[in-house]
């Protein structure tokens, strides 16, 4: 009796997708504000996708998603300016997900007075 004994490897390239690098640069943590002052969030994004198709946001533990429209630019940085933040101790994350839906998020405190 014989056997044929037949293998099929399927081979191809297998990518992983790594979620994306989130550092929020400015202002420092544990700052304070007046109610009413301007303040500067800057942060930079990375990936192994192109920066045009990751959704960012900053969010307010207080207030929460901060409305902010702009895309990153071609470094990777990302900012948004309020002066409307209510009273209180902020945790602000700054939250950037691909397009396979891996995400990061760096967070910062800030009190207003």
């Amino acid at each position: 009796m014989l056997f044929a004994i037949s293998c099929s490897a399927d081979k191809g390239v297998i990518t992983y997708n790594t979620a994306p690098e989130v550092v929020i640069t400015d202002p420092e943590t544990e700052s304070f504000y007046e109610q009413g002052d301007t303040i500067e969030f800057l942060g930079i994004v990375d990936d192994n996708q192109p920066l045009s198709e990751l959704m960012v946001e900053w969010v307010s533990s207080i207030d929460g998603v901060l409305p902010d429209e702009d895309p990153p630019d071609e470094q990777g940085y990302v900012d948004f300016a309020s002066a409307s933040l209510s009273p209180g101790s902020h945790v602000i994350t700054l939250r950037a997900i691909d397009g396979e839906a891996a995400e990061t998020e760096d967070s910062i405190t800030v009190h207003i007075e």
